[in-house]
């Protein structure tokens, strides 16, 4: 089918990258699906192309599907199955291979040129860790980042001149790892000089220095949100207390299930000088509302309504939720993504060491 142009808020993967090409020369990528016993079914490939976010749809019949098109540049796509099982892979140019089986997501793999199997062996490397973190409904915990972050450099500085190397300095699996803003910029500035002239370097750069300037120590960046009353509030209005700003929506799973862990967290740190601020990238209103009751929620509760758009989530450089950013009562920030046991055993060490 012929792919169209959508408007929409964006995959957090290709938020980073909606800008006008810079490179003349494009590229003509054909995608091939050989996937056994998969039922005939509409399947949805998102990248981002010369006119902005596309996406490309086809129908599977007997497990063959066909897509085809044509990019400025290599990108980062998702092929997305009715079932919502994502394929995520590069367009480069040239062709794709997809094969598996439908019984079992975990063994369809996409294999193509030099970019996309430099790709596919990272993500070979970071399966354990997104298995561990399904096995918790989600929740990454600090270890999990921890180790992403480690595979990530190792994987940056072993391939300085790969496009994957700079996409992973923005990425979900980078956003959740523990490298910091400092890290990211000796990253990105080890570089090969070749990527430079890639259309989205200048937007990676720029969100590598917004991480930097809410790295560990540096204080908060103010902002004003209104409440579920409609109510303006300010961050600034919250130091006193150790503050959890909190990143989440209604019709984000992993969020949902997050805020369990947030409830029991609240109300056994809320009377000993901690308190939380949730941001929520919604779009809808009685959705948020909905969700904040069925959940239980009692603290303060802030949006913008602009869903992924959200002035707060930009300033604090938010392209995947759920995710936190902790401040000190003086407002500095003391951690980032602190989820499941980690939120507790961190407010465990501050508040027993006032």
């Amino acid at each position: 089918m012929k792919p169209f142009v959508v408007c929409l808020a964006l995959p957090f993967f290709l938020m980073m990258m909606v800008q006008p090409f810079v490179m003349a020369q494009s590229r003509d990528f054909i995608i091939k699906g050989y996937v056994k016993d998969m039922k005939d079914q509409l399947l949805r490939l998102h990248y981002v192309g010369d006119i902005g976010h596309i996406i490309d749809t086809t129908t599977s019949r007997r497990g063959t599907f066909f897509f085809k098109g044509t990019v400025a540049e290599p990108v980062r796509a998702e092929l997305i199955t009715s079932s919502g099982h994502r394929i995520k892979l590069y367009l480069e140019g040239g062709e794709v291979i997809v094969r598996g089986a439908a019984e079992n997501n975990n063994t369809i793999i996409a294999q193509g040129g030099v970019i996309q199997n430099q790709y596919r062996a990272l993500q070979l490397q970071l399966i354990p860790f997104y298995k561990d973190s399904a096995n918790r409904g989600g929740v990454f915990e600090q270890r999990v980042s921890t180790g992403i972050a480690a595979v990530v450099k190792v994987f940056i500085r072993e391939h300085p001149a790969s496009i994957v190397s700079l996409d992973e300095l923005i990425s979900p699996s980078d956003e959740r790892s523990s490298i910091t803003g400092d890290e990211k910029l000796q990253l990105l500035q080890g570089l090969d000089s070749s990527l430079r002239r890639l259309a989205r370097w200048a937007v990676i750069y720029d969100r590598t220095l917004i991480l930097k300037r809410n790295a560990i120590g540096q204080h908060m960046t103010d902002f004003t949100m209104a409440d579920t009353s409609g109510k303006p509030l300010k961050l600034s209005n919250f130091k006193g207390k150790y503050l959890l700003l909190d990143f989440w929506a209604s019709w984000c799973g992993p969020c949902r299930n997050e805020n369990n862990v947030l409830v029991d967290t609240y109300n056994k740190y809320k009377g000993k000088g901690f308190e939380i601020l949730s941001v929520s990238l919604d779009y809808d209103k009685t959705k948020w509302m909905d969700a904040i009751e069925a959940d239980n929620l009692t603290w303060t509760q802030v949006s913008d309504l602009r869903g992924t758009d959200n002035e707060a989530a930009h300033l604090y450089n938010i392209y995947e939720i759920p995710q936190n950013v902790l401040f000190d009562p003086e407002g500095r920030i003391v951690a980032r993504n602190l989820q499941g046991s980690a939120l507790n055993m961190k407010l465990k060490e501050l508040i027993h060491n006032r």
